[in-house]
């Protein structure tokens, strides 16, 4: 019976994700209470999550509320590690998780990497064209951190730690960028690679520094995009204020949008990408059996129902864009 309850609260507490966190009214306070158990010095930490907060943008997707629903699914993730591979993970992996998760969309100006290069975006310049938005969140998070009032970590860090600490973030961080193909590529080549044993040893995969990489990197490309995958109206609640992020430019540029056009290609996406990545993670055995297919189930649901009626929702979504943003 208890393993029928665990079974239960795991795939209800991923799903629920964002109707519980919306309770708290989107604070600084859920992701203080995340890293508490992680850090002695709370009055820095709290110094540092509110710069992270004040530095994200006023955009409807890639803001502060996205980085709380992200890293309170990431800790979602990490409270059902599967039991046969928590072990394998450290609070230094916890926190660097966590940590990238908060910092991961910090300054995100609401367009595509792809939009920063081709104008020339004084950011694509400082970072060589290579995971603009990623890059500039990284900068900005360890700049914060290295300021005496921010810093929370080097007190309780070794330099060794401190090191680990860094890679790891920013390997994780960079893993968000799923508009560079080359570099998204790879990150779900490491993914696979790392659980493409016919043996089942989930433990022995996440025992390794590689495996455990490929693991976090697993978690946070699922929390990233949470949304879809978790529990009935969150996922289109999210894909409208992704449409709206995106509208102000196609409007300036065209006085016309293509509901069609748009639909399909957020189709692509949910299909393309949301739906593999929910599929390595319930494959993959690093959490519960049973968030891993709710995540799947829901994932599929949202992907089905935007088939049939996405074109629809989208010209309803530029309709009232019109009337908000004449």
């Amino acid at each position: 019976m208890s393993s029928l309850v665990s079974s239960i609260d795991a795939g209800e507490e991923w799903s629920g994700v964002y109707e519980r966190l919306s309770e708290s009214k989107m604070t600084p306070g859920p992701l203080n209470a995340l890293f508490a158990p992680y850090v002695k010095d709370m009055a820095k930490l709290d110094a540092f999550l509110s710069e992270v907060r004040l530095s994200y943008n006023d955009n409807p997707y890639h803001s502060f509320d996205h980085a709380c629903h992200v890293t309170c699914s990431a800790q979602c993730l990490l409270n059902h590690l599967d039991s046969a591979v928590a072990a394998n993970f450290d609070d230094l992996d916890h926190l660097a998780l966590l940590f990238s998760a908060a910092i991961h969309d910090v300054d995100h100006l609401g367009v595509f990497n792809g939009k920063l290069v081709a104008d020339g975006h004084p950011y694509a310049l400082q970072f060589n064209d290579q995971s603009v938005a990623e890059m500039r969140s990284l900068q900005l998070g360890f700049q914060f951190l290295a300021r005496p009032e921010c810093d929370f970590l080097s007190a309780q860090l070794s330099r060794e730690e401190m090191t680990r600490f860094r890679k790891t973030v920013i390997d994780l961080v960079l893993c968000t960028d799923i508009g560079g193909k080359d570099r998204s590529q790879l990150t779900m080549l490491k993914i696979k690679e790392a659980f493409s044993s016919d043996t089942g040893e989930i433990a022995a995969a996440t025992a390794t520094p590689d495996g455990r990489l490929a693991s976090l990197m697993l978690l946070l490309k699922s929390a990233d995009v949470c949304a879809n995958m978790q529990r009935g109206e969150t996922g289109f609640s999210w894909a409208r204020k992704f449409f709206m992020e995106g509208w102000t430019p196609v409007s300036k540029q065209t006085k016309a949008f293509d509901a069609v056009y748009w639909a399909k290609d957020q189709g692509g996406y949910l299909r393309g990408y949301c739906l593999k990545v929910a599929s390595m993670l319930r494959a993959s055995g690093v959490v519960h059996p049973s968030l891993g297919a709710a995540a799947l189930a829901n994932i599929a649901a949202m992907a089905d129902k935007w088939d049939v009626e996405g074109v629809a929702i989208t010209a309803r979504w530029a309709e009232a864009a019109v009337l908000e943003r004449p």
